[in-house]
């Protein structure tokens, strides 16, 4: 089982960032942790109904109506981002 992390997307599909902390002026993928799943498919499904979108893909989940979404990645690909 891996650790999955669902991305926050803008409207236009890009991924949204925001500072660790206050001190520091990196900027860091903002993120929600969804928990451990056996696989990429299990962590997309439990987004869609945890951050309610109803639009699933492949590893997204949209909210619809250019609302923006969320990429689905584990711990490795999360810091891949930032």
């Amino acid at each position: 089982m891996k650790q999955f992390m669902a991305i926050s997307l803008n409207g236009a599909g890009a991924i949204m960032l925001e500072k660790e902390d206050e001190e520091k002026e990196e900027l860091k993928p903002k993120h929600v942790r969804l928990g451990q799943f056996p696989s990429l498919a299990a962590a997309t499904q439990k987004a869609s109904e945890k951050l309610e979108c109803p639009d699933v893909y492949p590893g997204v989940v949209c909210r619809g109506g250019g609302l923006g979404g969320f990429l689905i990645v584990n711990e490795e690909q999360l810091a891949a981002y930032g």
